[in-house]
Order: structure tokens, then sequence, then C-alpha cells
């Protein structure tokens, strides 16, 4: 839509820069000019200034510039023609009449219609939550521990169980039922009487980006009967497109633009508890599969959208579904790419937060994977690096993924990142070695040429808290960890990184802290750690046991770490080689000798 240049400055008179952007920052006055935290930059000292002599904003911190239009384009993420009927609204300025053709004019008007109509629709609805037959859905709603705020922010409503109920109130309002039915709100079944699609729901209305209402979904109370789904969603309509549409957006835009985050989750429940809990950046497709709609979307709002998926084998098929789509689309170019935060096992973004607050969503989002590290597990890499045939493979695979990237400097580089990756991922796998069964007497230990026994007994503990985090609350492991030196760069940068993590206050589950620790660079030193037979041994029957067991492992360990370590330079320099004749405490060989020397020692079978 054009719209005339004296129209657009007849906005402009009668909205100063400062009126638009006073109305959504904290302004003050600066001399001729006003200033502001920056909205689209994170700033403590104010480097964000208006003018309205000059008709522009500046940011001296991050370079955004721009007039009235260009600033609710990018804070609020509307379209040209959007901002400018906001600003029309806002101004209290009627829009110019464009002329249209004939039927461009009907179509209009008939959408208009059909807005009204749901507009009243949602109404009714909202109306009958509150009364008799919506007590079913207050008290669901209660139990899902839904605030009143959000109720009336969602605009949450009810659907009696009748089937005439809504047709019957607009009806008496002079409307019929073939525009109901093309609003998608009665079915006419062949050679009967009209009757409402929703009955018995609780509904929520869906709206577009403008915060229009376009259709409804509806969630059956109580045990459904077979053949009648659980959620229910608006046919098809002129104003609703179910592929193009994503429940929250016009509530998420501004949470989205200031915090540069967008939480895609999987239902109506998961976006309005995130909401709740002041994570108001999430949105949720509406029961169907991402589409290439869905993301060009979320590309408006934030270049990186978090999809938030389930830990199981449903939740990861559909991470590499929308890899492939996002991967096969012309708009993924430099800037824009999607990434994956993986819930724990049980749990969806409603329980987490219930459960945990949303500083465990938090994590899971600083931990979430980019597209680049999930099409690398997409392809597989072969279990056995010893076989040429396997790593041919794994490559044709990488390459016919990377074929699929319409960006010819972004395949370029993904080119680049998986060749880079494949030759390091080979070049540190374990060589095959003859390896011979020693029998220890107490009081000695035999110092392996590459890593010494205190350096062994150091990555068994960082492996132990890898598997088990919470250890990481018995202070006797954390003073540990905090100290142990494990002579190797890689595994000093590893040690650092897992004690950043597990500072904060909420200890992630194990799944979600190799994740954090991948998402940081530490996935092939973890891999590599994990890999070796002594520790693959150990660990086959540590899983096995409770958490009391772990703990009394880890602490067997750390004695015995401490007697070599209290033998040796207090920097536990790897130079310092045990010579074969070291002594060990007797009072805690036994215990050395049961829970560690005999699965670093032997030679598994």
């Amino acid at each position: 839509m054009r719209f005339p240049a004296s129209f657009i400055e007849q906005l402009k008179n009668r909205l100063s820069v400062s009126d638009v952007i006073g109305k959504r920052l904290s302004l003050r006055k600066a001399g001729r000019e006003f200033q502001a935290l920056c909205p689209f930059h994170g700033e403590k000292t104010p480097s964000f200034y208006i003018n309205d002599e000059k008709g522009f904003y500046h940011c001296f911190g991050c370079g955004a510039h721009g007039d009235q239009i260009r600033f609710l384009t990018e804070l609020e993420k509307l379209d040209y023609p959007e901002a400018i009927k906001r600003l029309a609204e806002e101004a209290g300025i009627p829009l110019p009449k464009i002329e249209t053709s004939a039927r461009e004019a009907a179509r209009e008007q008939k959408a208009q219609s059909l807005y009204t109509i749901m507009e009243e629709a949602c109404a009714w609805f909202q109306k009958q939550l509150y009364a008799t037959p919506g007590q079913a859905a207050q008290r669901y709603l209660a139990e899902r521990g839904t605030s009143e705020a959000m109720v009336a922010e969602f605009r949450l409503g009810y659907a009696p169980d009748s089937r005439e109920a809504l047709k019957q109130h607009f009806l008496k309002k002079g409307v019929g039922e073939d525009v109901l039915v093309e609003a998608g709100l009665l079915i006419r079944p062949e050679g009967r009487p009209c009757y409402d699609r929703f009955r018995g729901r609780l509904i929520f209305p869906i709206l577009d980006a403008r915060g229009r209402v376009i259709a409804f979904g509806g969630r059956i109370l109580g045990k459904a009967e077979p053949n009648i789904p659980k959620y229910l969603n608006s046919p098809e309509t002129p104003l609703f497109h179910k592929g193009e549409v994503l429940f929250g957006l016009s509530a998420s835009r501004a949470a989205a633009a200031k915090s540069g985050q967008l939480i895609v989750c999987e239902g109506y429940m998961d976006v309005i508890a995130l909401h709740q809990a002041g994570m108001a950046q999430a949105v949720a497709p509406l029961g169907t599969a991402l589409t290439e709609s869905h993301l060009q979307l979320m590309w408006k709002l934030v270049p990186e959208p978090l999809l938030c998926l389930d830990g199981d084998a449903a939740g990861q098929r559909a991470m590499q579904r929308a890899a492939r789509l996002a991967l096969a689309m012309p708009a993924l170019a430099p800037g824009k790419s999607i990434r994956f935060m993986v819930l724990p096992e049980g749990d969806d973004p409603d329980s987490l937060v219930k459960r945990k607050g949303p500083e465990a969503i938090q994590a899971l989002c600083l931990a979430a994977k980019d597209l680049s590290d999930v099409l690398w597990d997409m392809a597989l890499p072969p279990a056995s690096w010893q076989s040429p045939e396997a790593v041919a493979a794994f490559e044709a695979r990488h390459k016919a993924l990377i074929e699929e990237i319409k960006h010819p400097g972004l395949k370029k580089h993904y080119q680049r990142f998986f060749d880079k990756r494949l030759w390091e991922l080979g070049r540190a796998q374990p060589q095959k070695k003859q390896r011979t069964a020693t029998r220890l007497a107490p009081g000695k230990l035999r110092q392996n040429a590459d890593v010494s026994a205190e350096d062994r007994l150091a990555r068994m503990l960082l492996v132990s808290v890898i598997e088990e985090p919470a250890l990481i609350h018995e202070s006797q492991v954390e003073e540990a960890v905090g100290h142990v030196y494990v002579g190797s760069s890689e595994q000093e940068r590893l040690r650092r990184a897992m004690l950043e993590i597990l500072g904060a206050e909420e200890v992630p589950d194990a799944a979600a802290f190799q994740v954090a620790l991948e998402r940081l660079g530490h996935g092939d030193t973890v891999q590599l750690m994990m890999s070796s037979k002594d520790i693959q041994f150990y660990f086959a029957e540590w899983r096995l046991l409770p958490y009391e067991g772990r703990k009394a492992r880890a602490e067997a360990l750390i004695e015995a770490w401490h007697d070599c370590a209290a033998n040796r330079d207090t920097h536990f320099s790897k130079d310092l080689a045990v010579d074969g004749s070291l002594p060990i405490a007797e009072d805690s060989w036994e215990r050395f000798r049961l829970y560690a020397l005999q699965f670093m020692e032997k030679d598994p079978k």
C-alpha cells in the first residue's frame, strides 16, 4: 500500500519524534534534545538522542538512526504500512482513501465484516467464561496456575457445550449463517442445519500481527470422547491461514525486539506460562509443523529464533525437520539462522518454568544448539574412525546437506566449518595400542607414559560431575573441582567452563549440562575424555549407582587424588613424574585400590 507523501508529512507534523518515542521510552531533557537508554542495545549510560528540530533519533552506541516510522518498524517489528497505520491511530488522523478496483474494494469490505464478527465472537466467548457454564474452564485455568492477568491479556474464553449458543447469539444480531460458516464459527453438514464449531471448550483467540482476532483454538475440558480431538482450531478462512500464523505473535513483538530473543514453543499454554513468568518473547505454531512462512515471520523479529523441543525421539525428529526446512530456504543467509533448545525429558516449558522458574529456561537458551551443530549430528558421525569407508560416507552425507544451502557465501563457510571439524575430530580419535595388564602392590603406582595417575583421577572426577552435576553441591567435590589440575590446556578450559556453568543458582541436569558445554566449544574435549577405556569401564558400573553411591565414589577419587598430590609439587606440575615408588598412606590405600586403581590399571575386556 502506497501512501501520499503529503499524508506522511502530515503525520510527522502531528507527532514529533519525541512524541512517538516518549510513549515507549523514558526521556530526559538534555538541552534542545532528549536523551534515553537505547532500546536497541543494552547500555547503562544513555547514548540515545532525539532531535525534534532535525526530525530524527540517533544512538552513538550502536548507530541506530531514523525517524518516527523507522523507530516503530525497528522497535515493534512492524511493516511499513502497519507503522503508518499505528501512527495515524495515535495522531487521530484518518487514513487517506486509496483508489482500488471494485474487486479489491469488495474483498476489503468482506474482510472488515469478518474482522467485526470475529471480534464479537471473542467478546462473547470471554463473557461465557465467567458465566455459570464456564466454571469448569475457570477451575482448569486455576489448576494450571494461570493468573487473571494472563486470562485477560490473551482474552481467554469458553464455548458452552451447546450446538447453537453462538449461532443464536449472532442470528439475534442479524448476522446470517453463511458469513458465520465463512468465518469458521459454524459447521454446515450436508443436508442438516448448521451448528457451532466450538462446544464445551476453553477458547484461545488467535490474533494476527496487528492484534486483530482472526481465528480460535479450543481445548476440550475433561476426558475427550473417541475421535474427538483434544485441541481444535478454526478452519482456513479468508482471514486465517494456519501455516502463516504464530500464536502470541502480537503480544511478543515488543519483548522480542527488546531481548533480541524469540522462543518458539509447541502449545498455547506453554506460551502463556512463559509470558506469565516474565518471558513475553514466546510464540507457538498452531498444531502444525514449522513452515517457511513461520520462519519468515520469526526472522522479521529476531535473526536467530530459538526452537524449544522435547528431549525425546519425537523432539529429535522435529529438530531435523526444522533444520532441513531452514537449510533449503533462500532467506537463510549471513545473519539469519535458527537455534535449538532441548528440554529435559518429561518436561514442557509450562511444567519446567513452574518447577524451576524462568532461570531454567534461560539456561537452556544459553545452551541452545546452533544449526551447524544439528546438521553435524544429522550426518551421524561414524562409530569407528579406523574405516575409510565410514568416514567417506560421513563426508558424503554432509556434502548432500550443504548442497541444499542457497546462499553461496554461507555454503562456502559451512563447508569450511565441517571440513575443519571433521579433521579435528579424526585427529583427536585415540589410536589403538597394545596393552598388558599390570598387577600393582600396595604402596606403589605405575606412571603411564602419557597420563599420570594423578591426572587420571582428576579426569575421572570431572567426568563424575559431568555425569552427575548435582555433585557440585557437595562441598568436598566443589572444592576439589575448583583446585584440581588436569594436565591439559583443553581440559583445563573445560574445568573452568564447568565451574562457570555450575556457579548459577540452578544446577542443570546432566543432559542440559553437556549441551551447555558443547555450546561453549568443549564437546570434543568431553567426547575424547569419555572415550578412554578406563573411563568407560569405570562409569559403566557408576551409572547404575544411586546418588549416594555416586557421591561415595567421587569422595574416594578425591581422597586418592589428594594422596597423589601430597607427594608432588604444590602446583601438581605434570613435569614432575611419579617415579614408580610413590608412597600411599596405608589408611587410604584400600579405598584407592577399590574405587580407582582397579578401573585405571586393568585392561578392560
